[in-house]
């Protein structure tokens, strides 16, 4: 193991390297269930727009699978959603 994994403390939602610290932020896979909870729209009506089998939407939005990367291209551009990409911080110089 490089010094640098050695390093690295890891958890679900937060990557501290010795110069780099990332902030805790939601996943994005409950960021988009947040947008679907948000959007009023049932999951019925979702799928059948998007062609997404309703059992698979259920499925996801209750944690229980993740979604390919073709419906969740879908999703985004029916929800209207974007990824911003934010800066990380570095630690200040000791």
């Amino acid at each position: 193991m490089s010094d640098l994994a050695l390093r690295d403390v890891l958890d679900e939602r937060t990557c501290i390297r010795e110069d780099v610290v990332m902030p805790k932020v939601p996943k994005l896979s409950d960021q988009v269930r947040a947008a679907i909870d948000a959007s009023g729209l049932s999951r019925y009506r979702i799928g059948k727009d998007l062609g997404i089998d309703e059992a698979t939407l259920s499925r996801f939005m209750s944690g229980g699978r993740g979604l390919r990367m073709n419906v969740l291209d879908r999703l985004s551009v029916y929800l209207e959603l974007r990824i911003v990409a934010g800066k990380r911080r570095r630690k200040a110089n000791r």
